[in-house]
């Protein structure tokens, strides 16, 4: 890991259903701000990958945890 957000945030639920073998577009906030001292205080322009943790709720008690697989990103500035 190298980057993420590092200001407040709220962790309010919001909930995007989705039905089985559908998909959905959900908004994602992506830091620039680098968790490593060597590359400053923003991850440098670029090409990255991004990987997003998900929780997916299959029934009223049953979650589990998921992860999308590895995105591109580009950091122009």
């Amino acid at each position: 890991m190298v980057g993420g957000f590092a200001g407040a945030q709220t962790m309010p639920l919001i909930m995007f259903p989705v039905a089985p073998g559908h998909t959905e577009r959900i908004p994602l906030l992506i830091g620039t701000a680098s968790f490593r001292p060597d590359l400053g205080y923003a991850v440098p322009p670029g090409s990255w990958g991004i990987e997003v943790p998900l929780t997916v709720q299959r029934d009223l008690e049953g979650r589990e945890r998921r992860r999308t697989p590895v995105l591109p990103v580009t950091i122009t500035a």
